[in-house]
């Protein structure tokens, strides 16, 4: 194995975990959301407002690491292109530029979630 190869694999292997936290962060969602669609259809609810409220935040912090994760492995894949002269050096660099933005918008939902401390609407939780 090449070392350049040698050194993407390290970013792969941190990549998988990155993937792992979305996942995650999507079966809470999926967990939230579907413990709204009982409470509108006036069925038993799976959780009660303050553990609904914690799974938003932990859905949120979940996503805010697993972005912050892939821009830390976006920005090191340039530069290892970079280092190497490879070909893909813009399209890296625009995906480090797109991390950015993805962070940005963690942040954001993450600010909403702590801020409204158990007023969410489903809208809200859509949003995260």
């Amino acid at each position: 194995m090449s070392k350049e190869n040698s050194e993407k694999l390290k970013y792969v292997n941190i990549q998988l975990i990155a993937i792992t936290l979305f996942v995650l962060a999507l079966f809470l969602s999926y967990l939230i959301n579907y413990d709204k669609k009982q409470e509108l259809e006036n069925k038993k609810r799976l959780f009660n407002n303050v553990i609904i409220q914690n799974l938003v935040k932990i859905q949120s912090t979940l996503v805010l690491l697993a972005t912050i994760t892939f821009l830390y492995i976006n920005y090191n894949q340039y530069n290892i292109s970079k280092k190497y002269n490879n070909d893909d050096i813009n399209n890296l660099f625009m995906s480090t530029e797109v991390s950015i933005l993805s962070v940005v918008g963690a942040l954001i939902g993450i600010y909403i979630v702590f801020k409204s401390n158990n007023k969410l609407t489903i809208a809200e939780t859509d949003l995260i």
